[in-house]
């Protein structure tokens, strides 16, 4: 089976995709493996969908030249009181990333939820009130729903995110013209810290559990049942595990 990806440009994107897939587009999503109604991936030529059924999770390859929204994402108790949909926890495997670059993850110390939201509803820059953490390629990290976070410019990651298209974006670093959604977001966003950042898996070949979710589960170099593997040299999907690489995420 040969999968496509989904192409999606963002004013944010990066080059790297666009030259990886042969685009000259401003490219900042690739879609390796969706059945979402508003985006799917291609197999032998037909929607994702028509050959799988209905996958409940995203895996994504995301490229950003520059920061993406400060934003939030409900977790299923919200998704479905406020959109009629799942949540949308997500994990982030960062495969590069320029000396500096990084992600922007909860309030930094000292800053309240009452500050920050007041800071969103008057319009101000909230980037002094959210951390910032440098990354580098191998760093695995789990963002549960409810935290309010941020891909830095300069990142690219491989992203499994649970079969959602809910974002709210608070805060968008000034540009023009897209929408925020400052009160829904400040209603499901969580201001405790329950993510986590695990340094560099990517040196190591050994295989390892990186994440159990109830909509799925990652593994890095091992695989359980049935399920989808990631070529983390060539970023091509399989259903079989690939020879020619020695890394790989599985995804079930």
């Amino acid at each position: 089976m040969k999968i496509d990806p989904l192409l999606v440009e963002k004013p944010w994107g990066g080059s790297w995709l666009g030259k990886h897939y042969g685009s000259s587009s401003k490219i900042g999503e690739a879609w390796l493996l969706s059945t979402l109604p508003e985006g799917q991936a291609r197999a032998d030529g037909r929607a994702l969908s028509e050959v799988v059924g209905s996958l409940p999770f995203v895996v994504k390859i995301i490229d950003a030249a520059d920061p993406l929204s400060v934003q939030v994402h409900p977790n299923d108790e919200w998704a479905a009181r406020l959109e009629n949909s799942r949540g949308k926890t997500e994990c982030w495997l960062i495969l590069d990333a320029k000396p500096g670059a990084g992600v922007y993850m909860g309030l930094r110390d000292g800053v309240s939820g009452e500050q920050f939201a007041a800071t969103l509803i008057e319009g101000r820059s909230v980037e002094d009130l959210v951390q910032f953490y440098p990354v580098q390629r191998g760093d695995f990290i789990t963002v549960p729903a409810g935290t309010i976070h941020a891909i830095g410019g300069g990142v690219t990651l491989l992203e499994v995110q649970q079969a959602s298209g809910i974002t709210y974006r608070l805060w968008d670093w000034g540009r023009p013209g897209r929408e925020l959604h400052i009160d829904k977001g400040l209603q499901v966003a969580s201001y405790a810290r329950k993510f986590s950042f695990e340094p560099r898996i990517l040196d190591s070949t050994a295989p390892r559990e990186l994440l159990k979710h109830s909509d799925f589960h990652c593994y890095y170099n091992e695989s359980h049942g049935e399920g989808w593997f990631i070529d983390l040299e060539t970023y091509e999907v399989y259903r079989a595990a690939s020879s020619h690489s020695s890394r790989f995420l599985f995804v079930r």
